[in-house]
């Protein structure tokens, strides 16, 4: 869409021309063929070097330099979030050592998820005495050893 609101296709040759290409090529009001010149080398630059890009952010879906910007964006998005998921997966099988889906993965971390929230009460219960057990044994070790300083000393 461009600024007036209208897509390129919607325009006529013409009115792309007299809009876009006339001041740049014909800047006195006849055509200028060293400009006509420098512009084709220009865009055979483009039409040589973005294919390329798109080949390359796509995965090579998609290889022409005609495409809608909104396609291409779309495209590279969805070959991006494939990447991802792929090395996620590969991640994870890396982890577990067995190969899973992402979806698999996610569904197997919830419910983990489900049961530690299910049991994570009696494991913090658990893990306070055993922070009050540990305390005690401090204190009696440090009792213990006061008193051997005090007989030996």
């Amino acid at each position: 869409m461009n600024r007036n609101g209208m897509n390129e296709s919607d325009k006529t040759p013409e009115q792309v021309y007299d809009e876009f290409w006339k001041e740049i090529i014909e800047p006195n009001g006849v055509v200028d063929m060293a400009a006509v010149k420098k512009e084709l080398y220009d865009y055979a630059f483009v039409l040589d070097q973005v294919p390329k890009v798109y080949m390359h952010v796509t995965g090579g879906a998609m290889s022409k330099p005609n495409y809608y910007a909104g396609d291409v964006i779309r495209e590279a998005d969805d070959h991006a979030t494939e990447v991802y998921e792929d090395n996620v997966a590969d991640e994870i099988e890396c982890y577990l050592g067995r190969k899973i889906t992402l979806a698999a993965a996610l569904k197997e971390l919830d419910e983990w998820r489900t049961l530690g929230n299910k049991f994570m009460p009696q494991i913090k219960d658990t893990n306070e005495q055993l922070k009050a057990a540990t305390s005690m044994l401090d204190t009696a070790m440090n009792s213990k050893s006061a008193q051997k300083a005090e007989v030996t000393g």
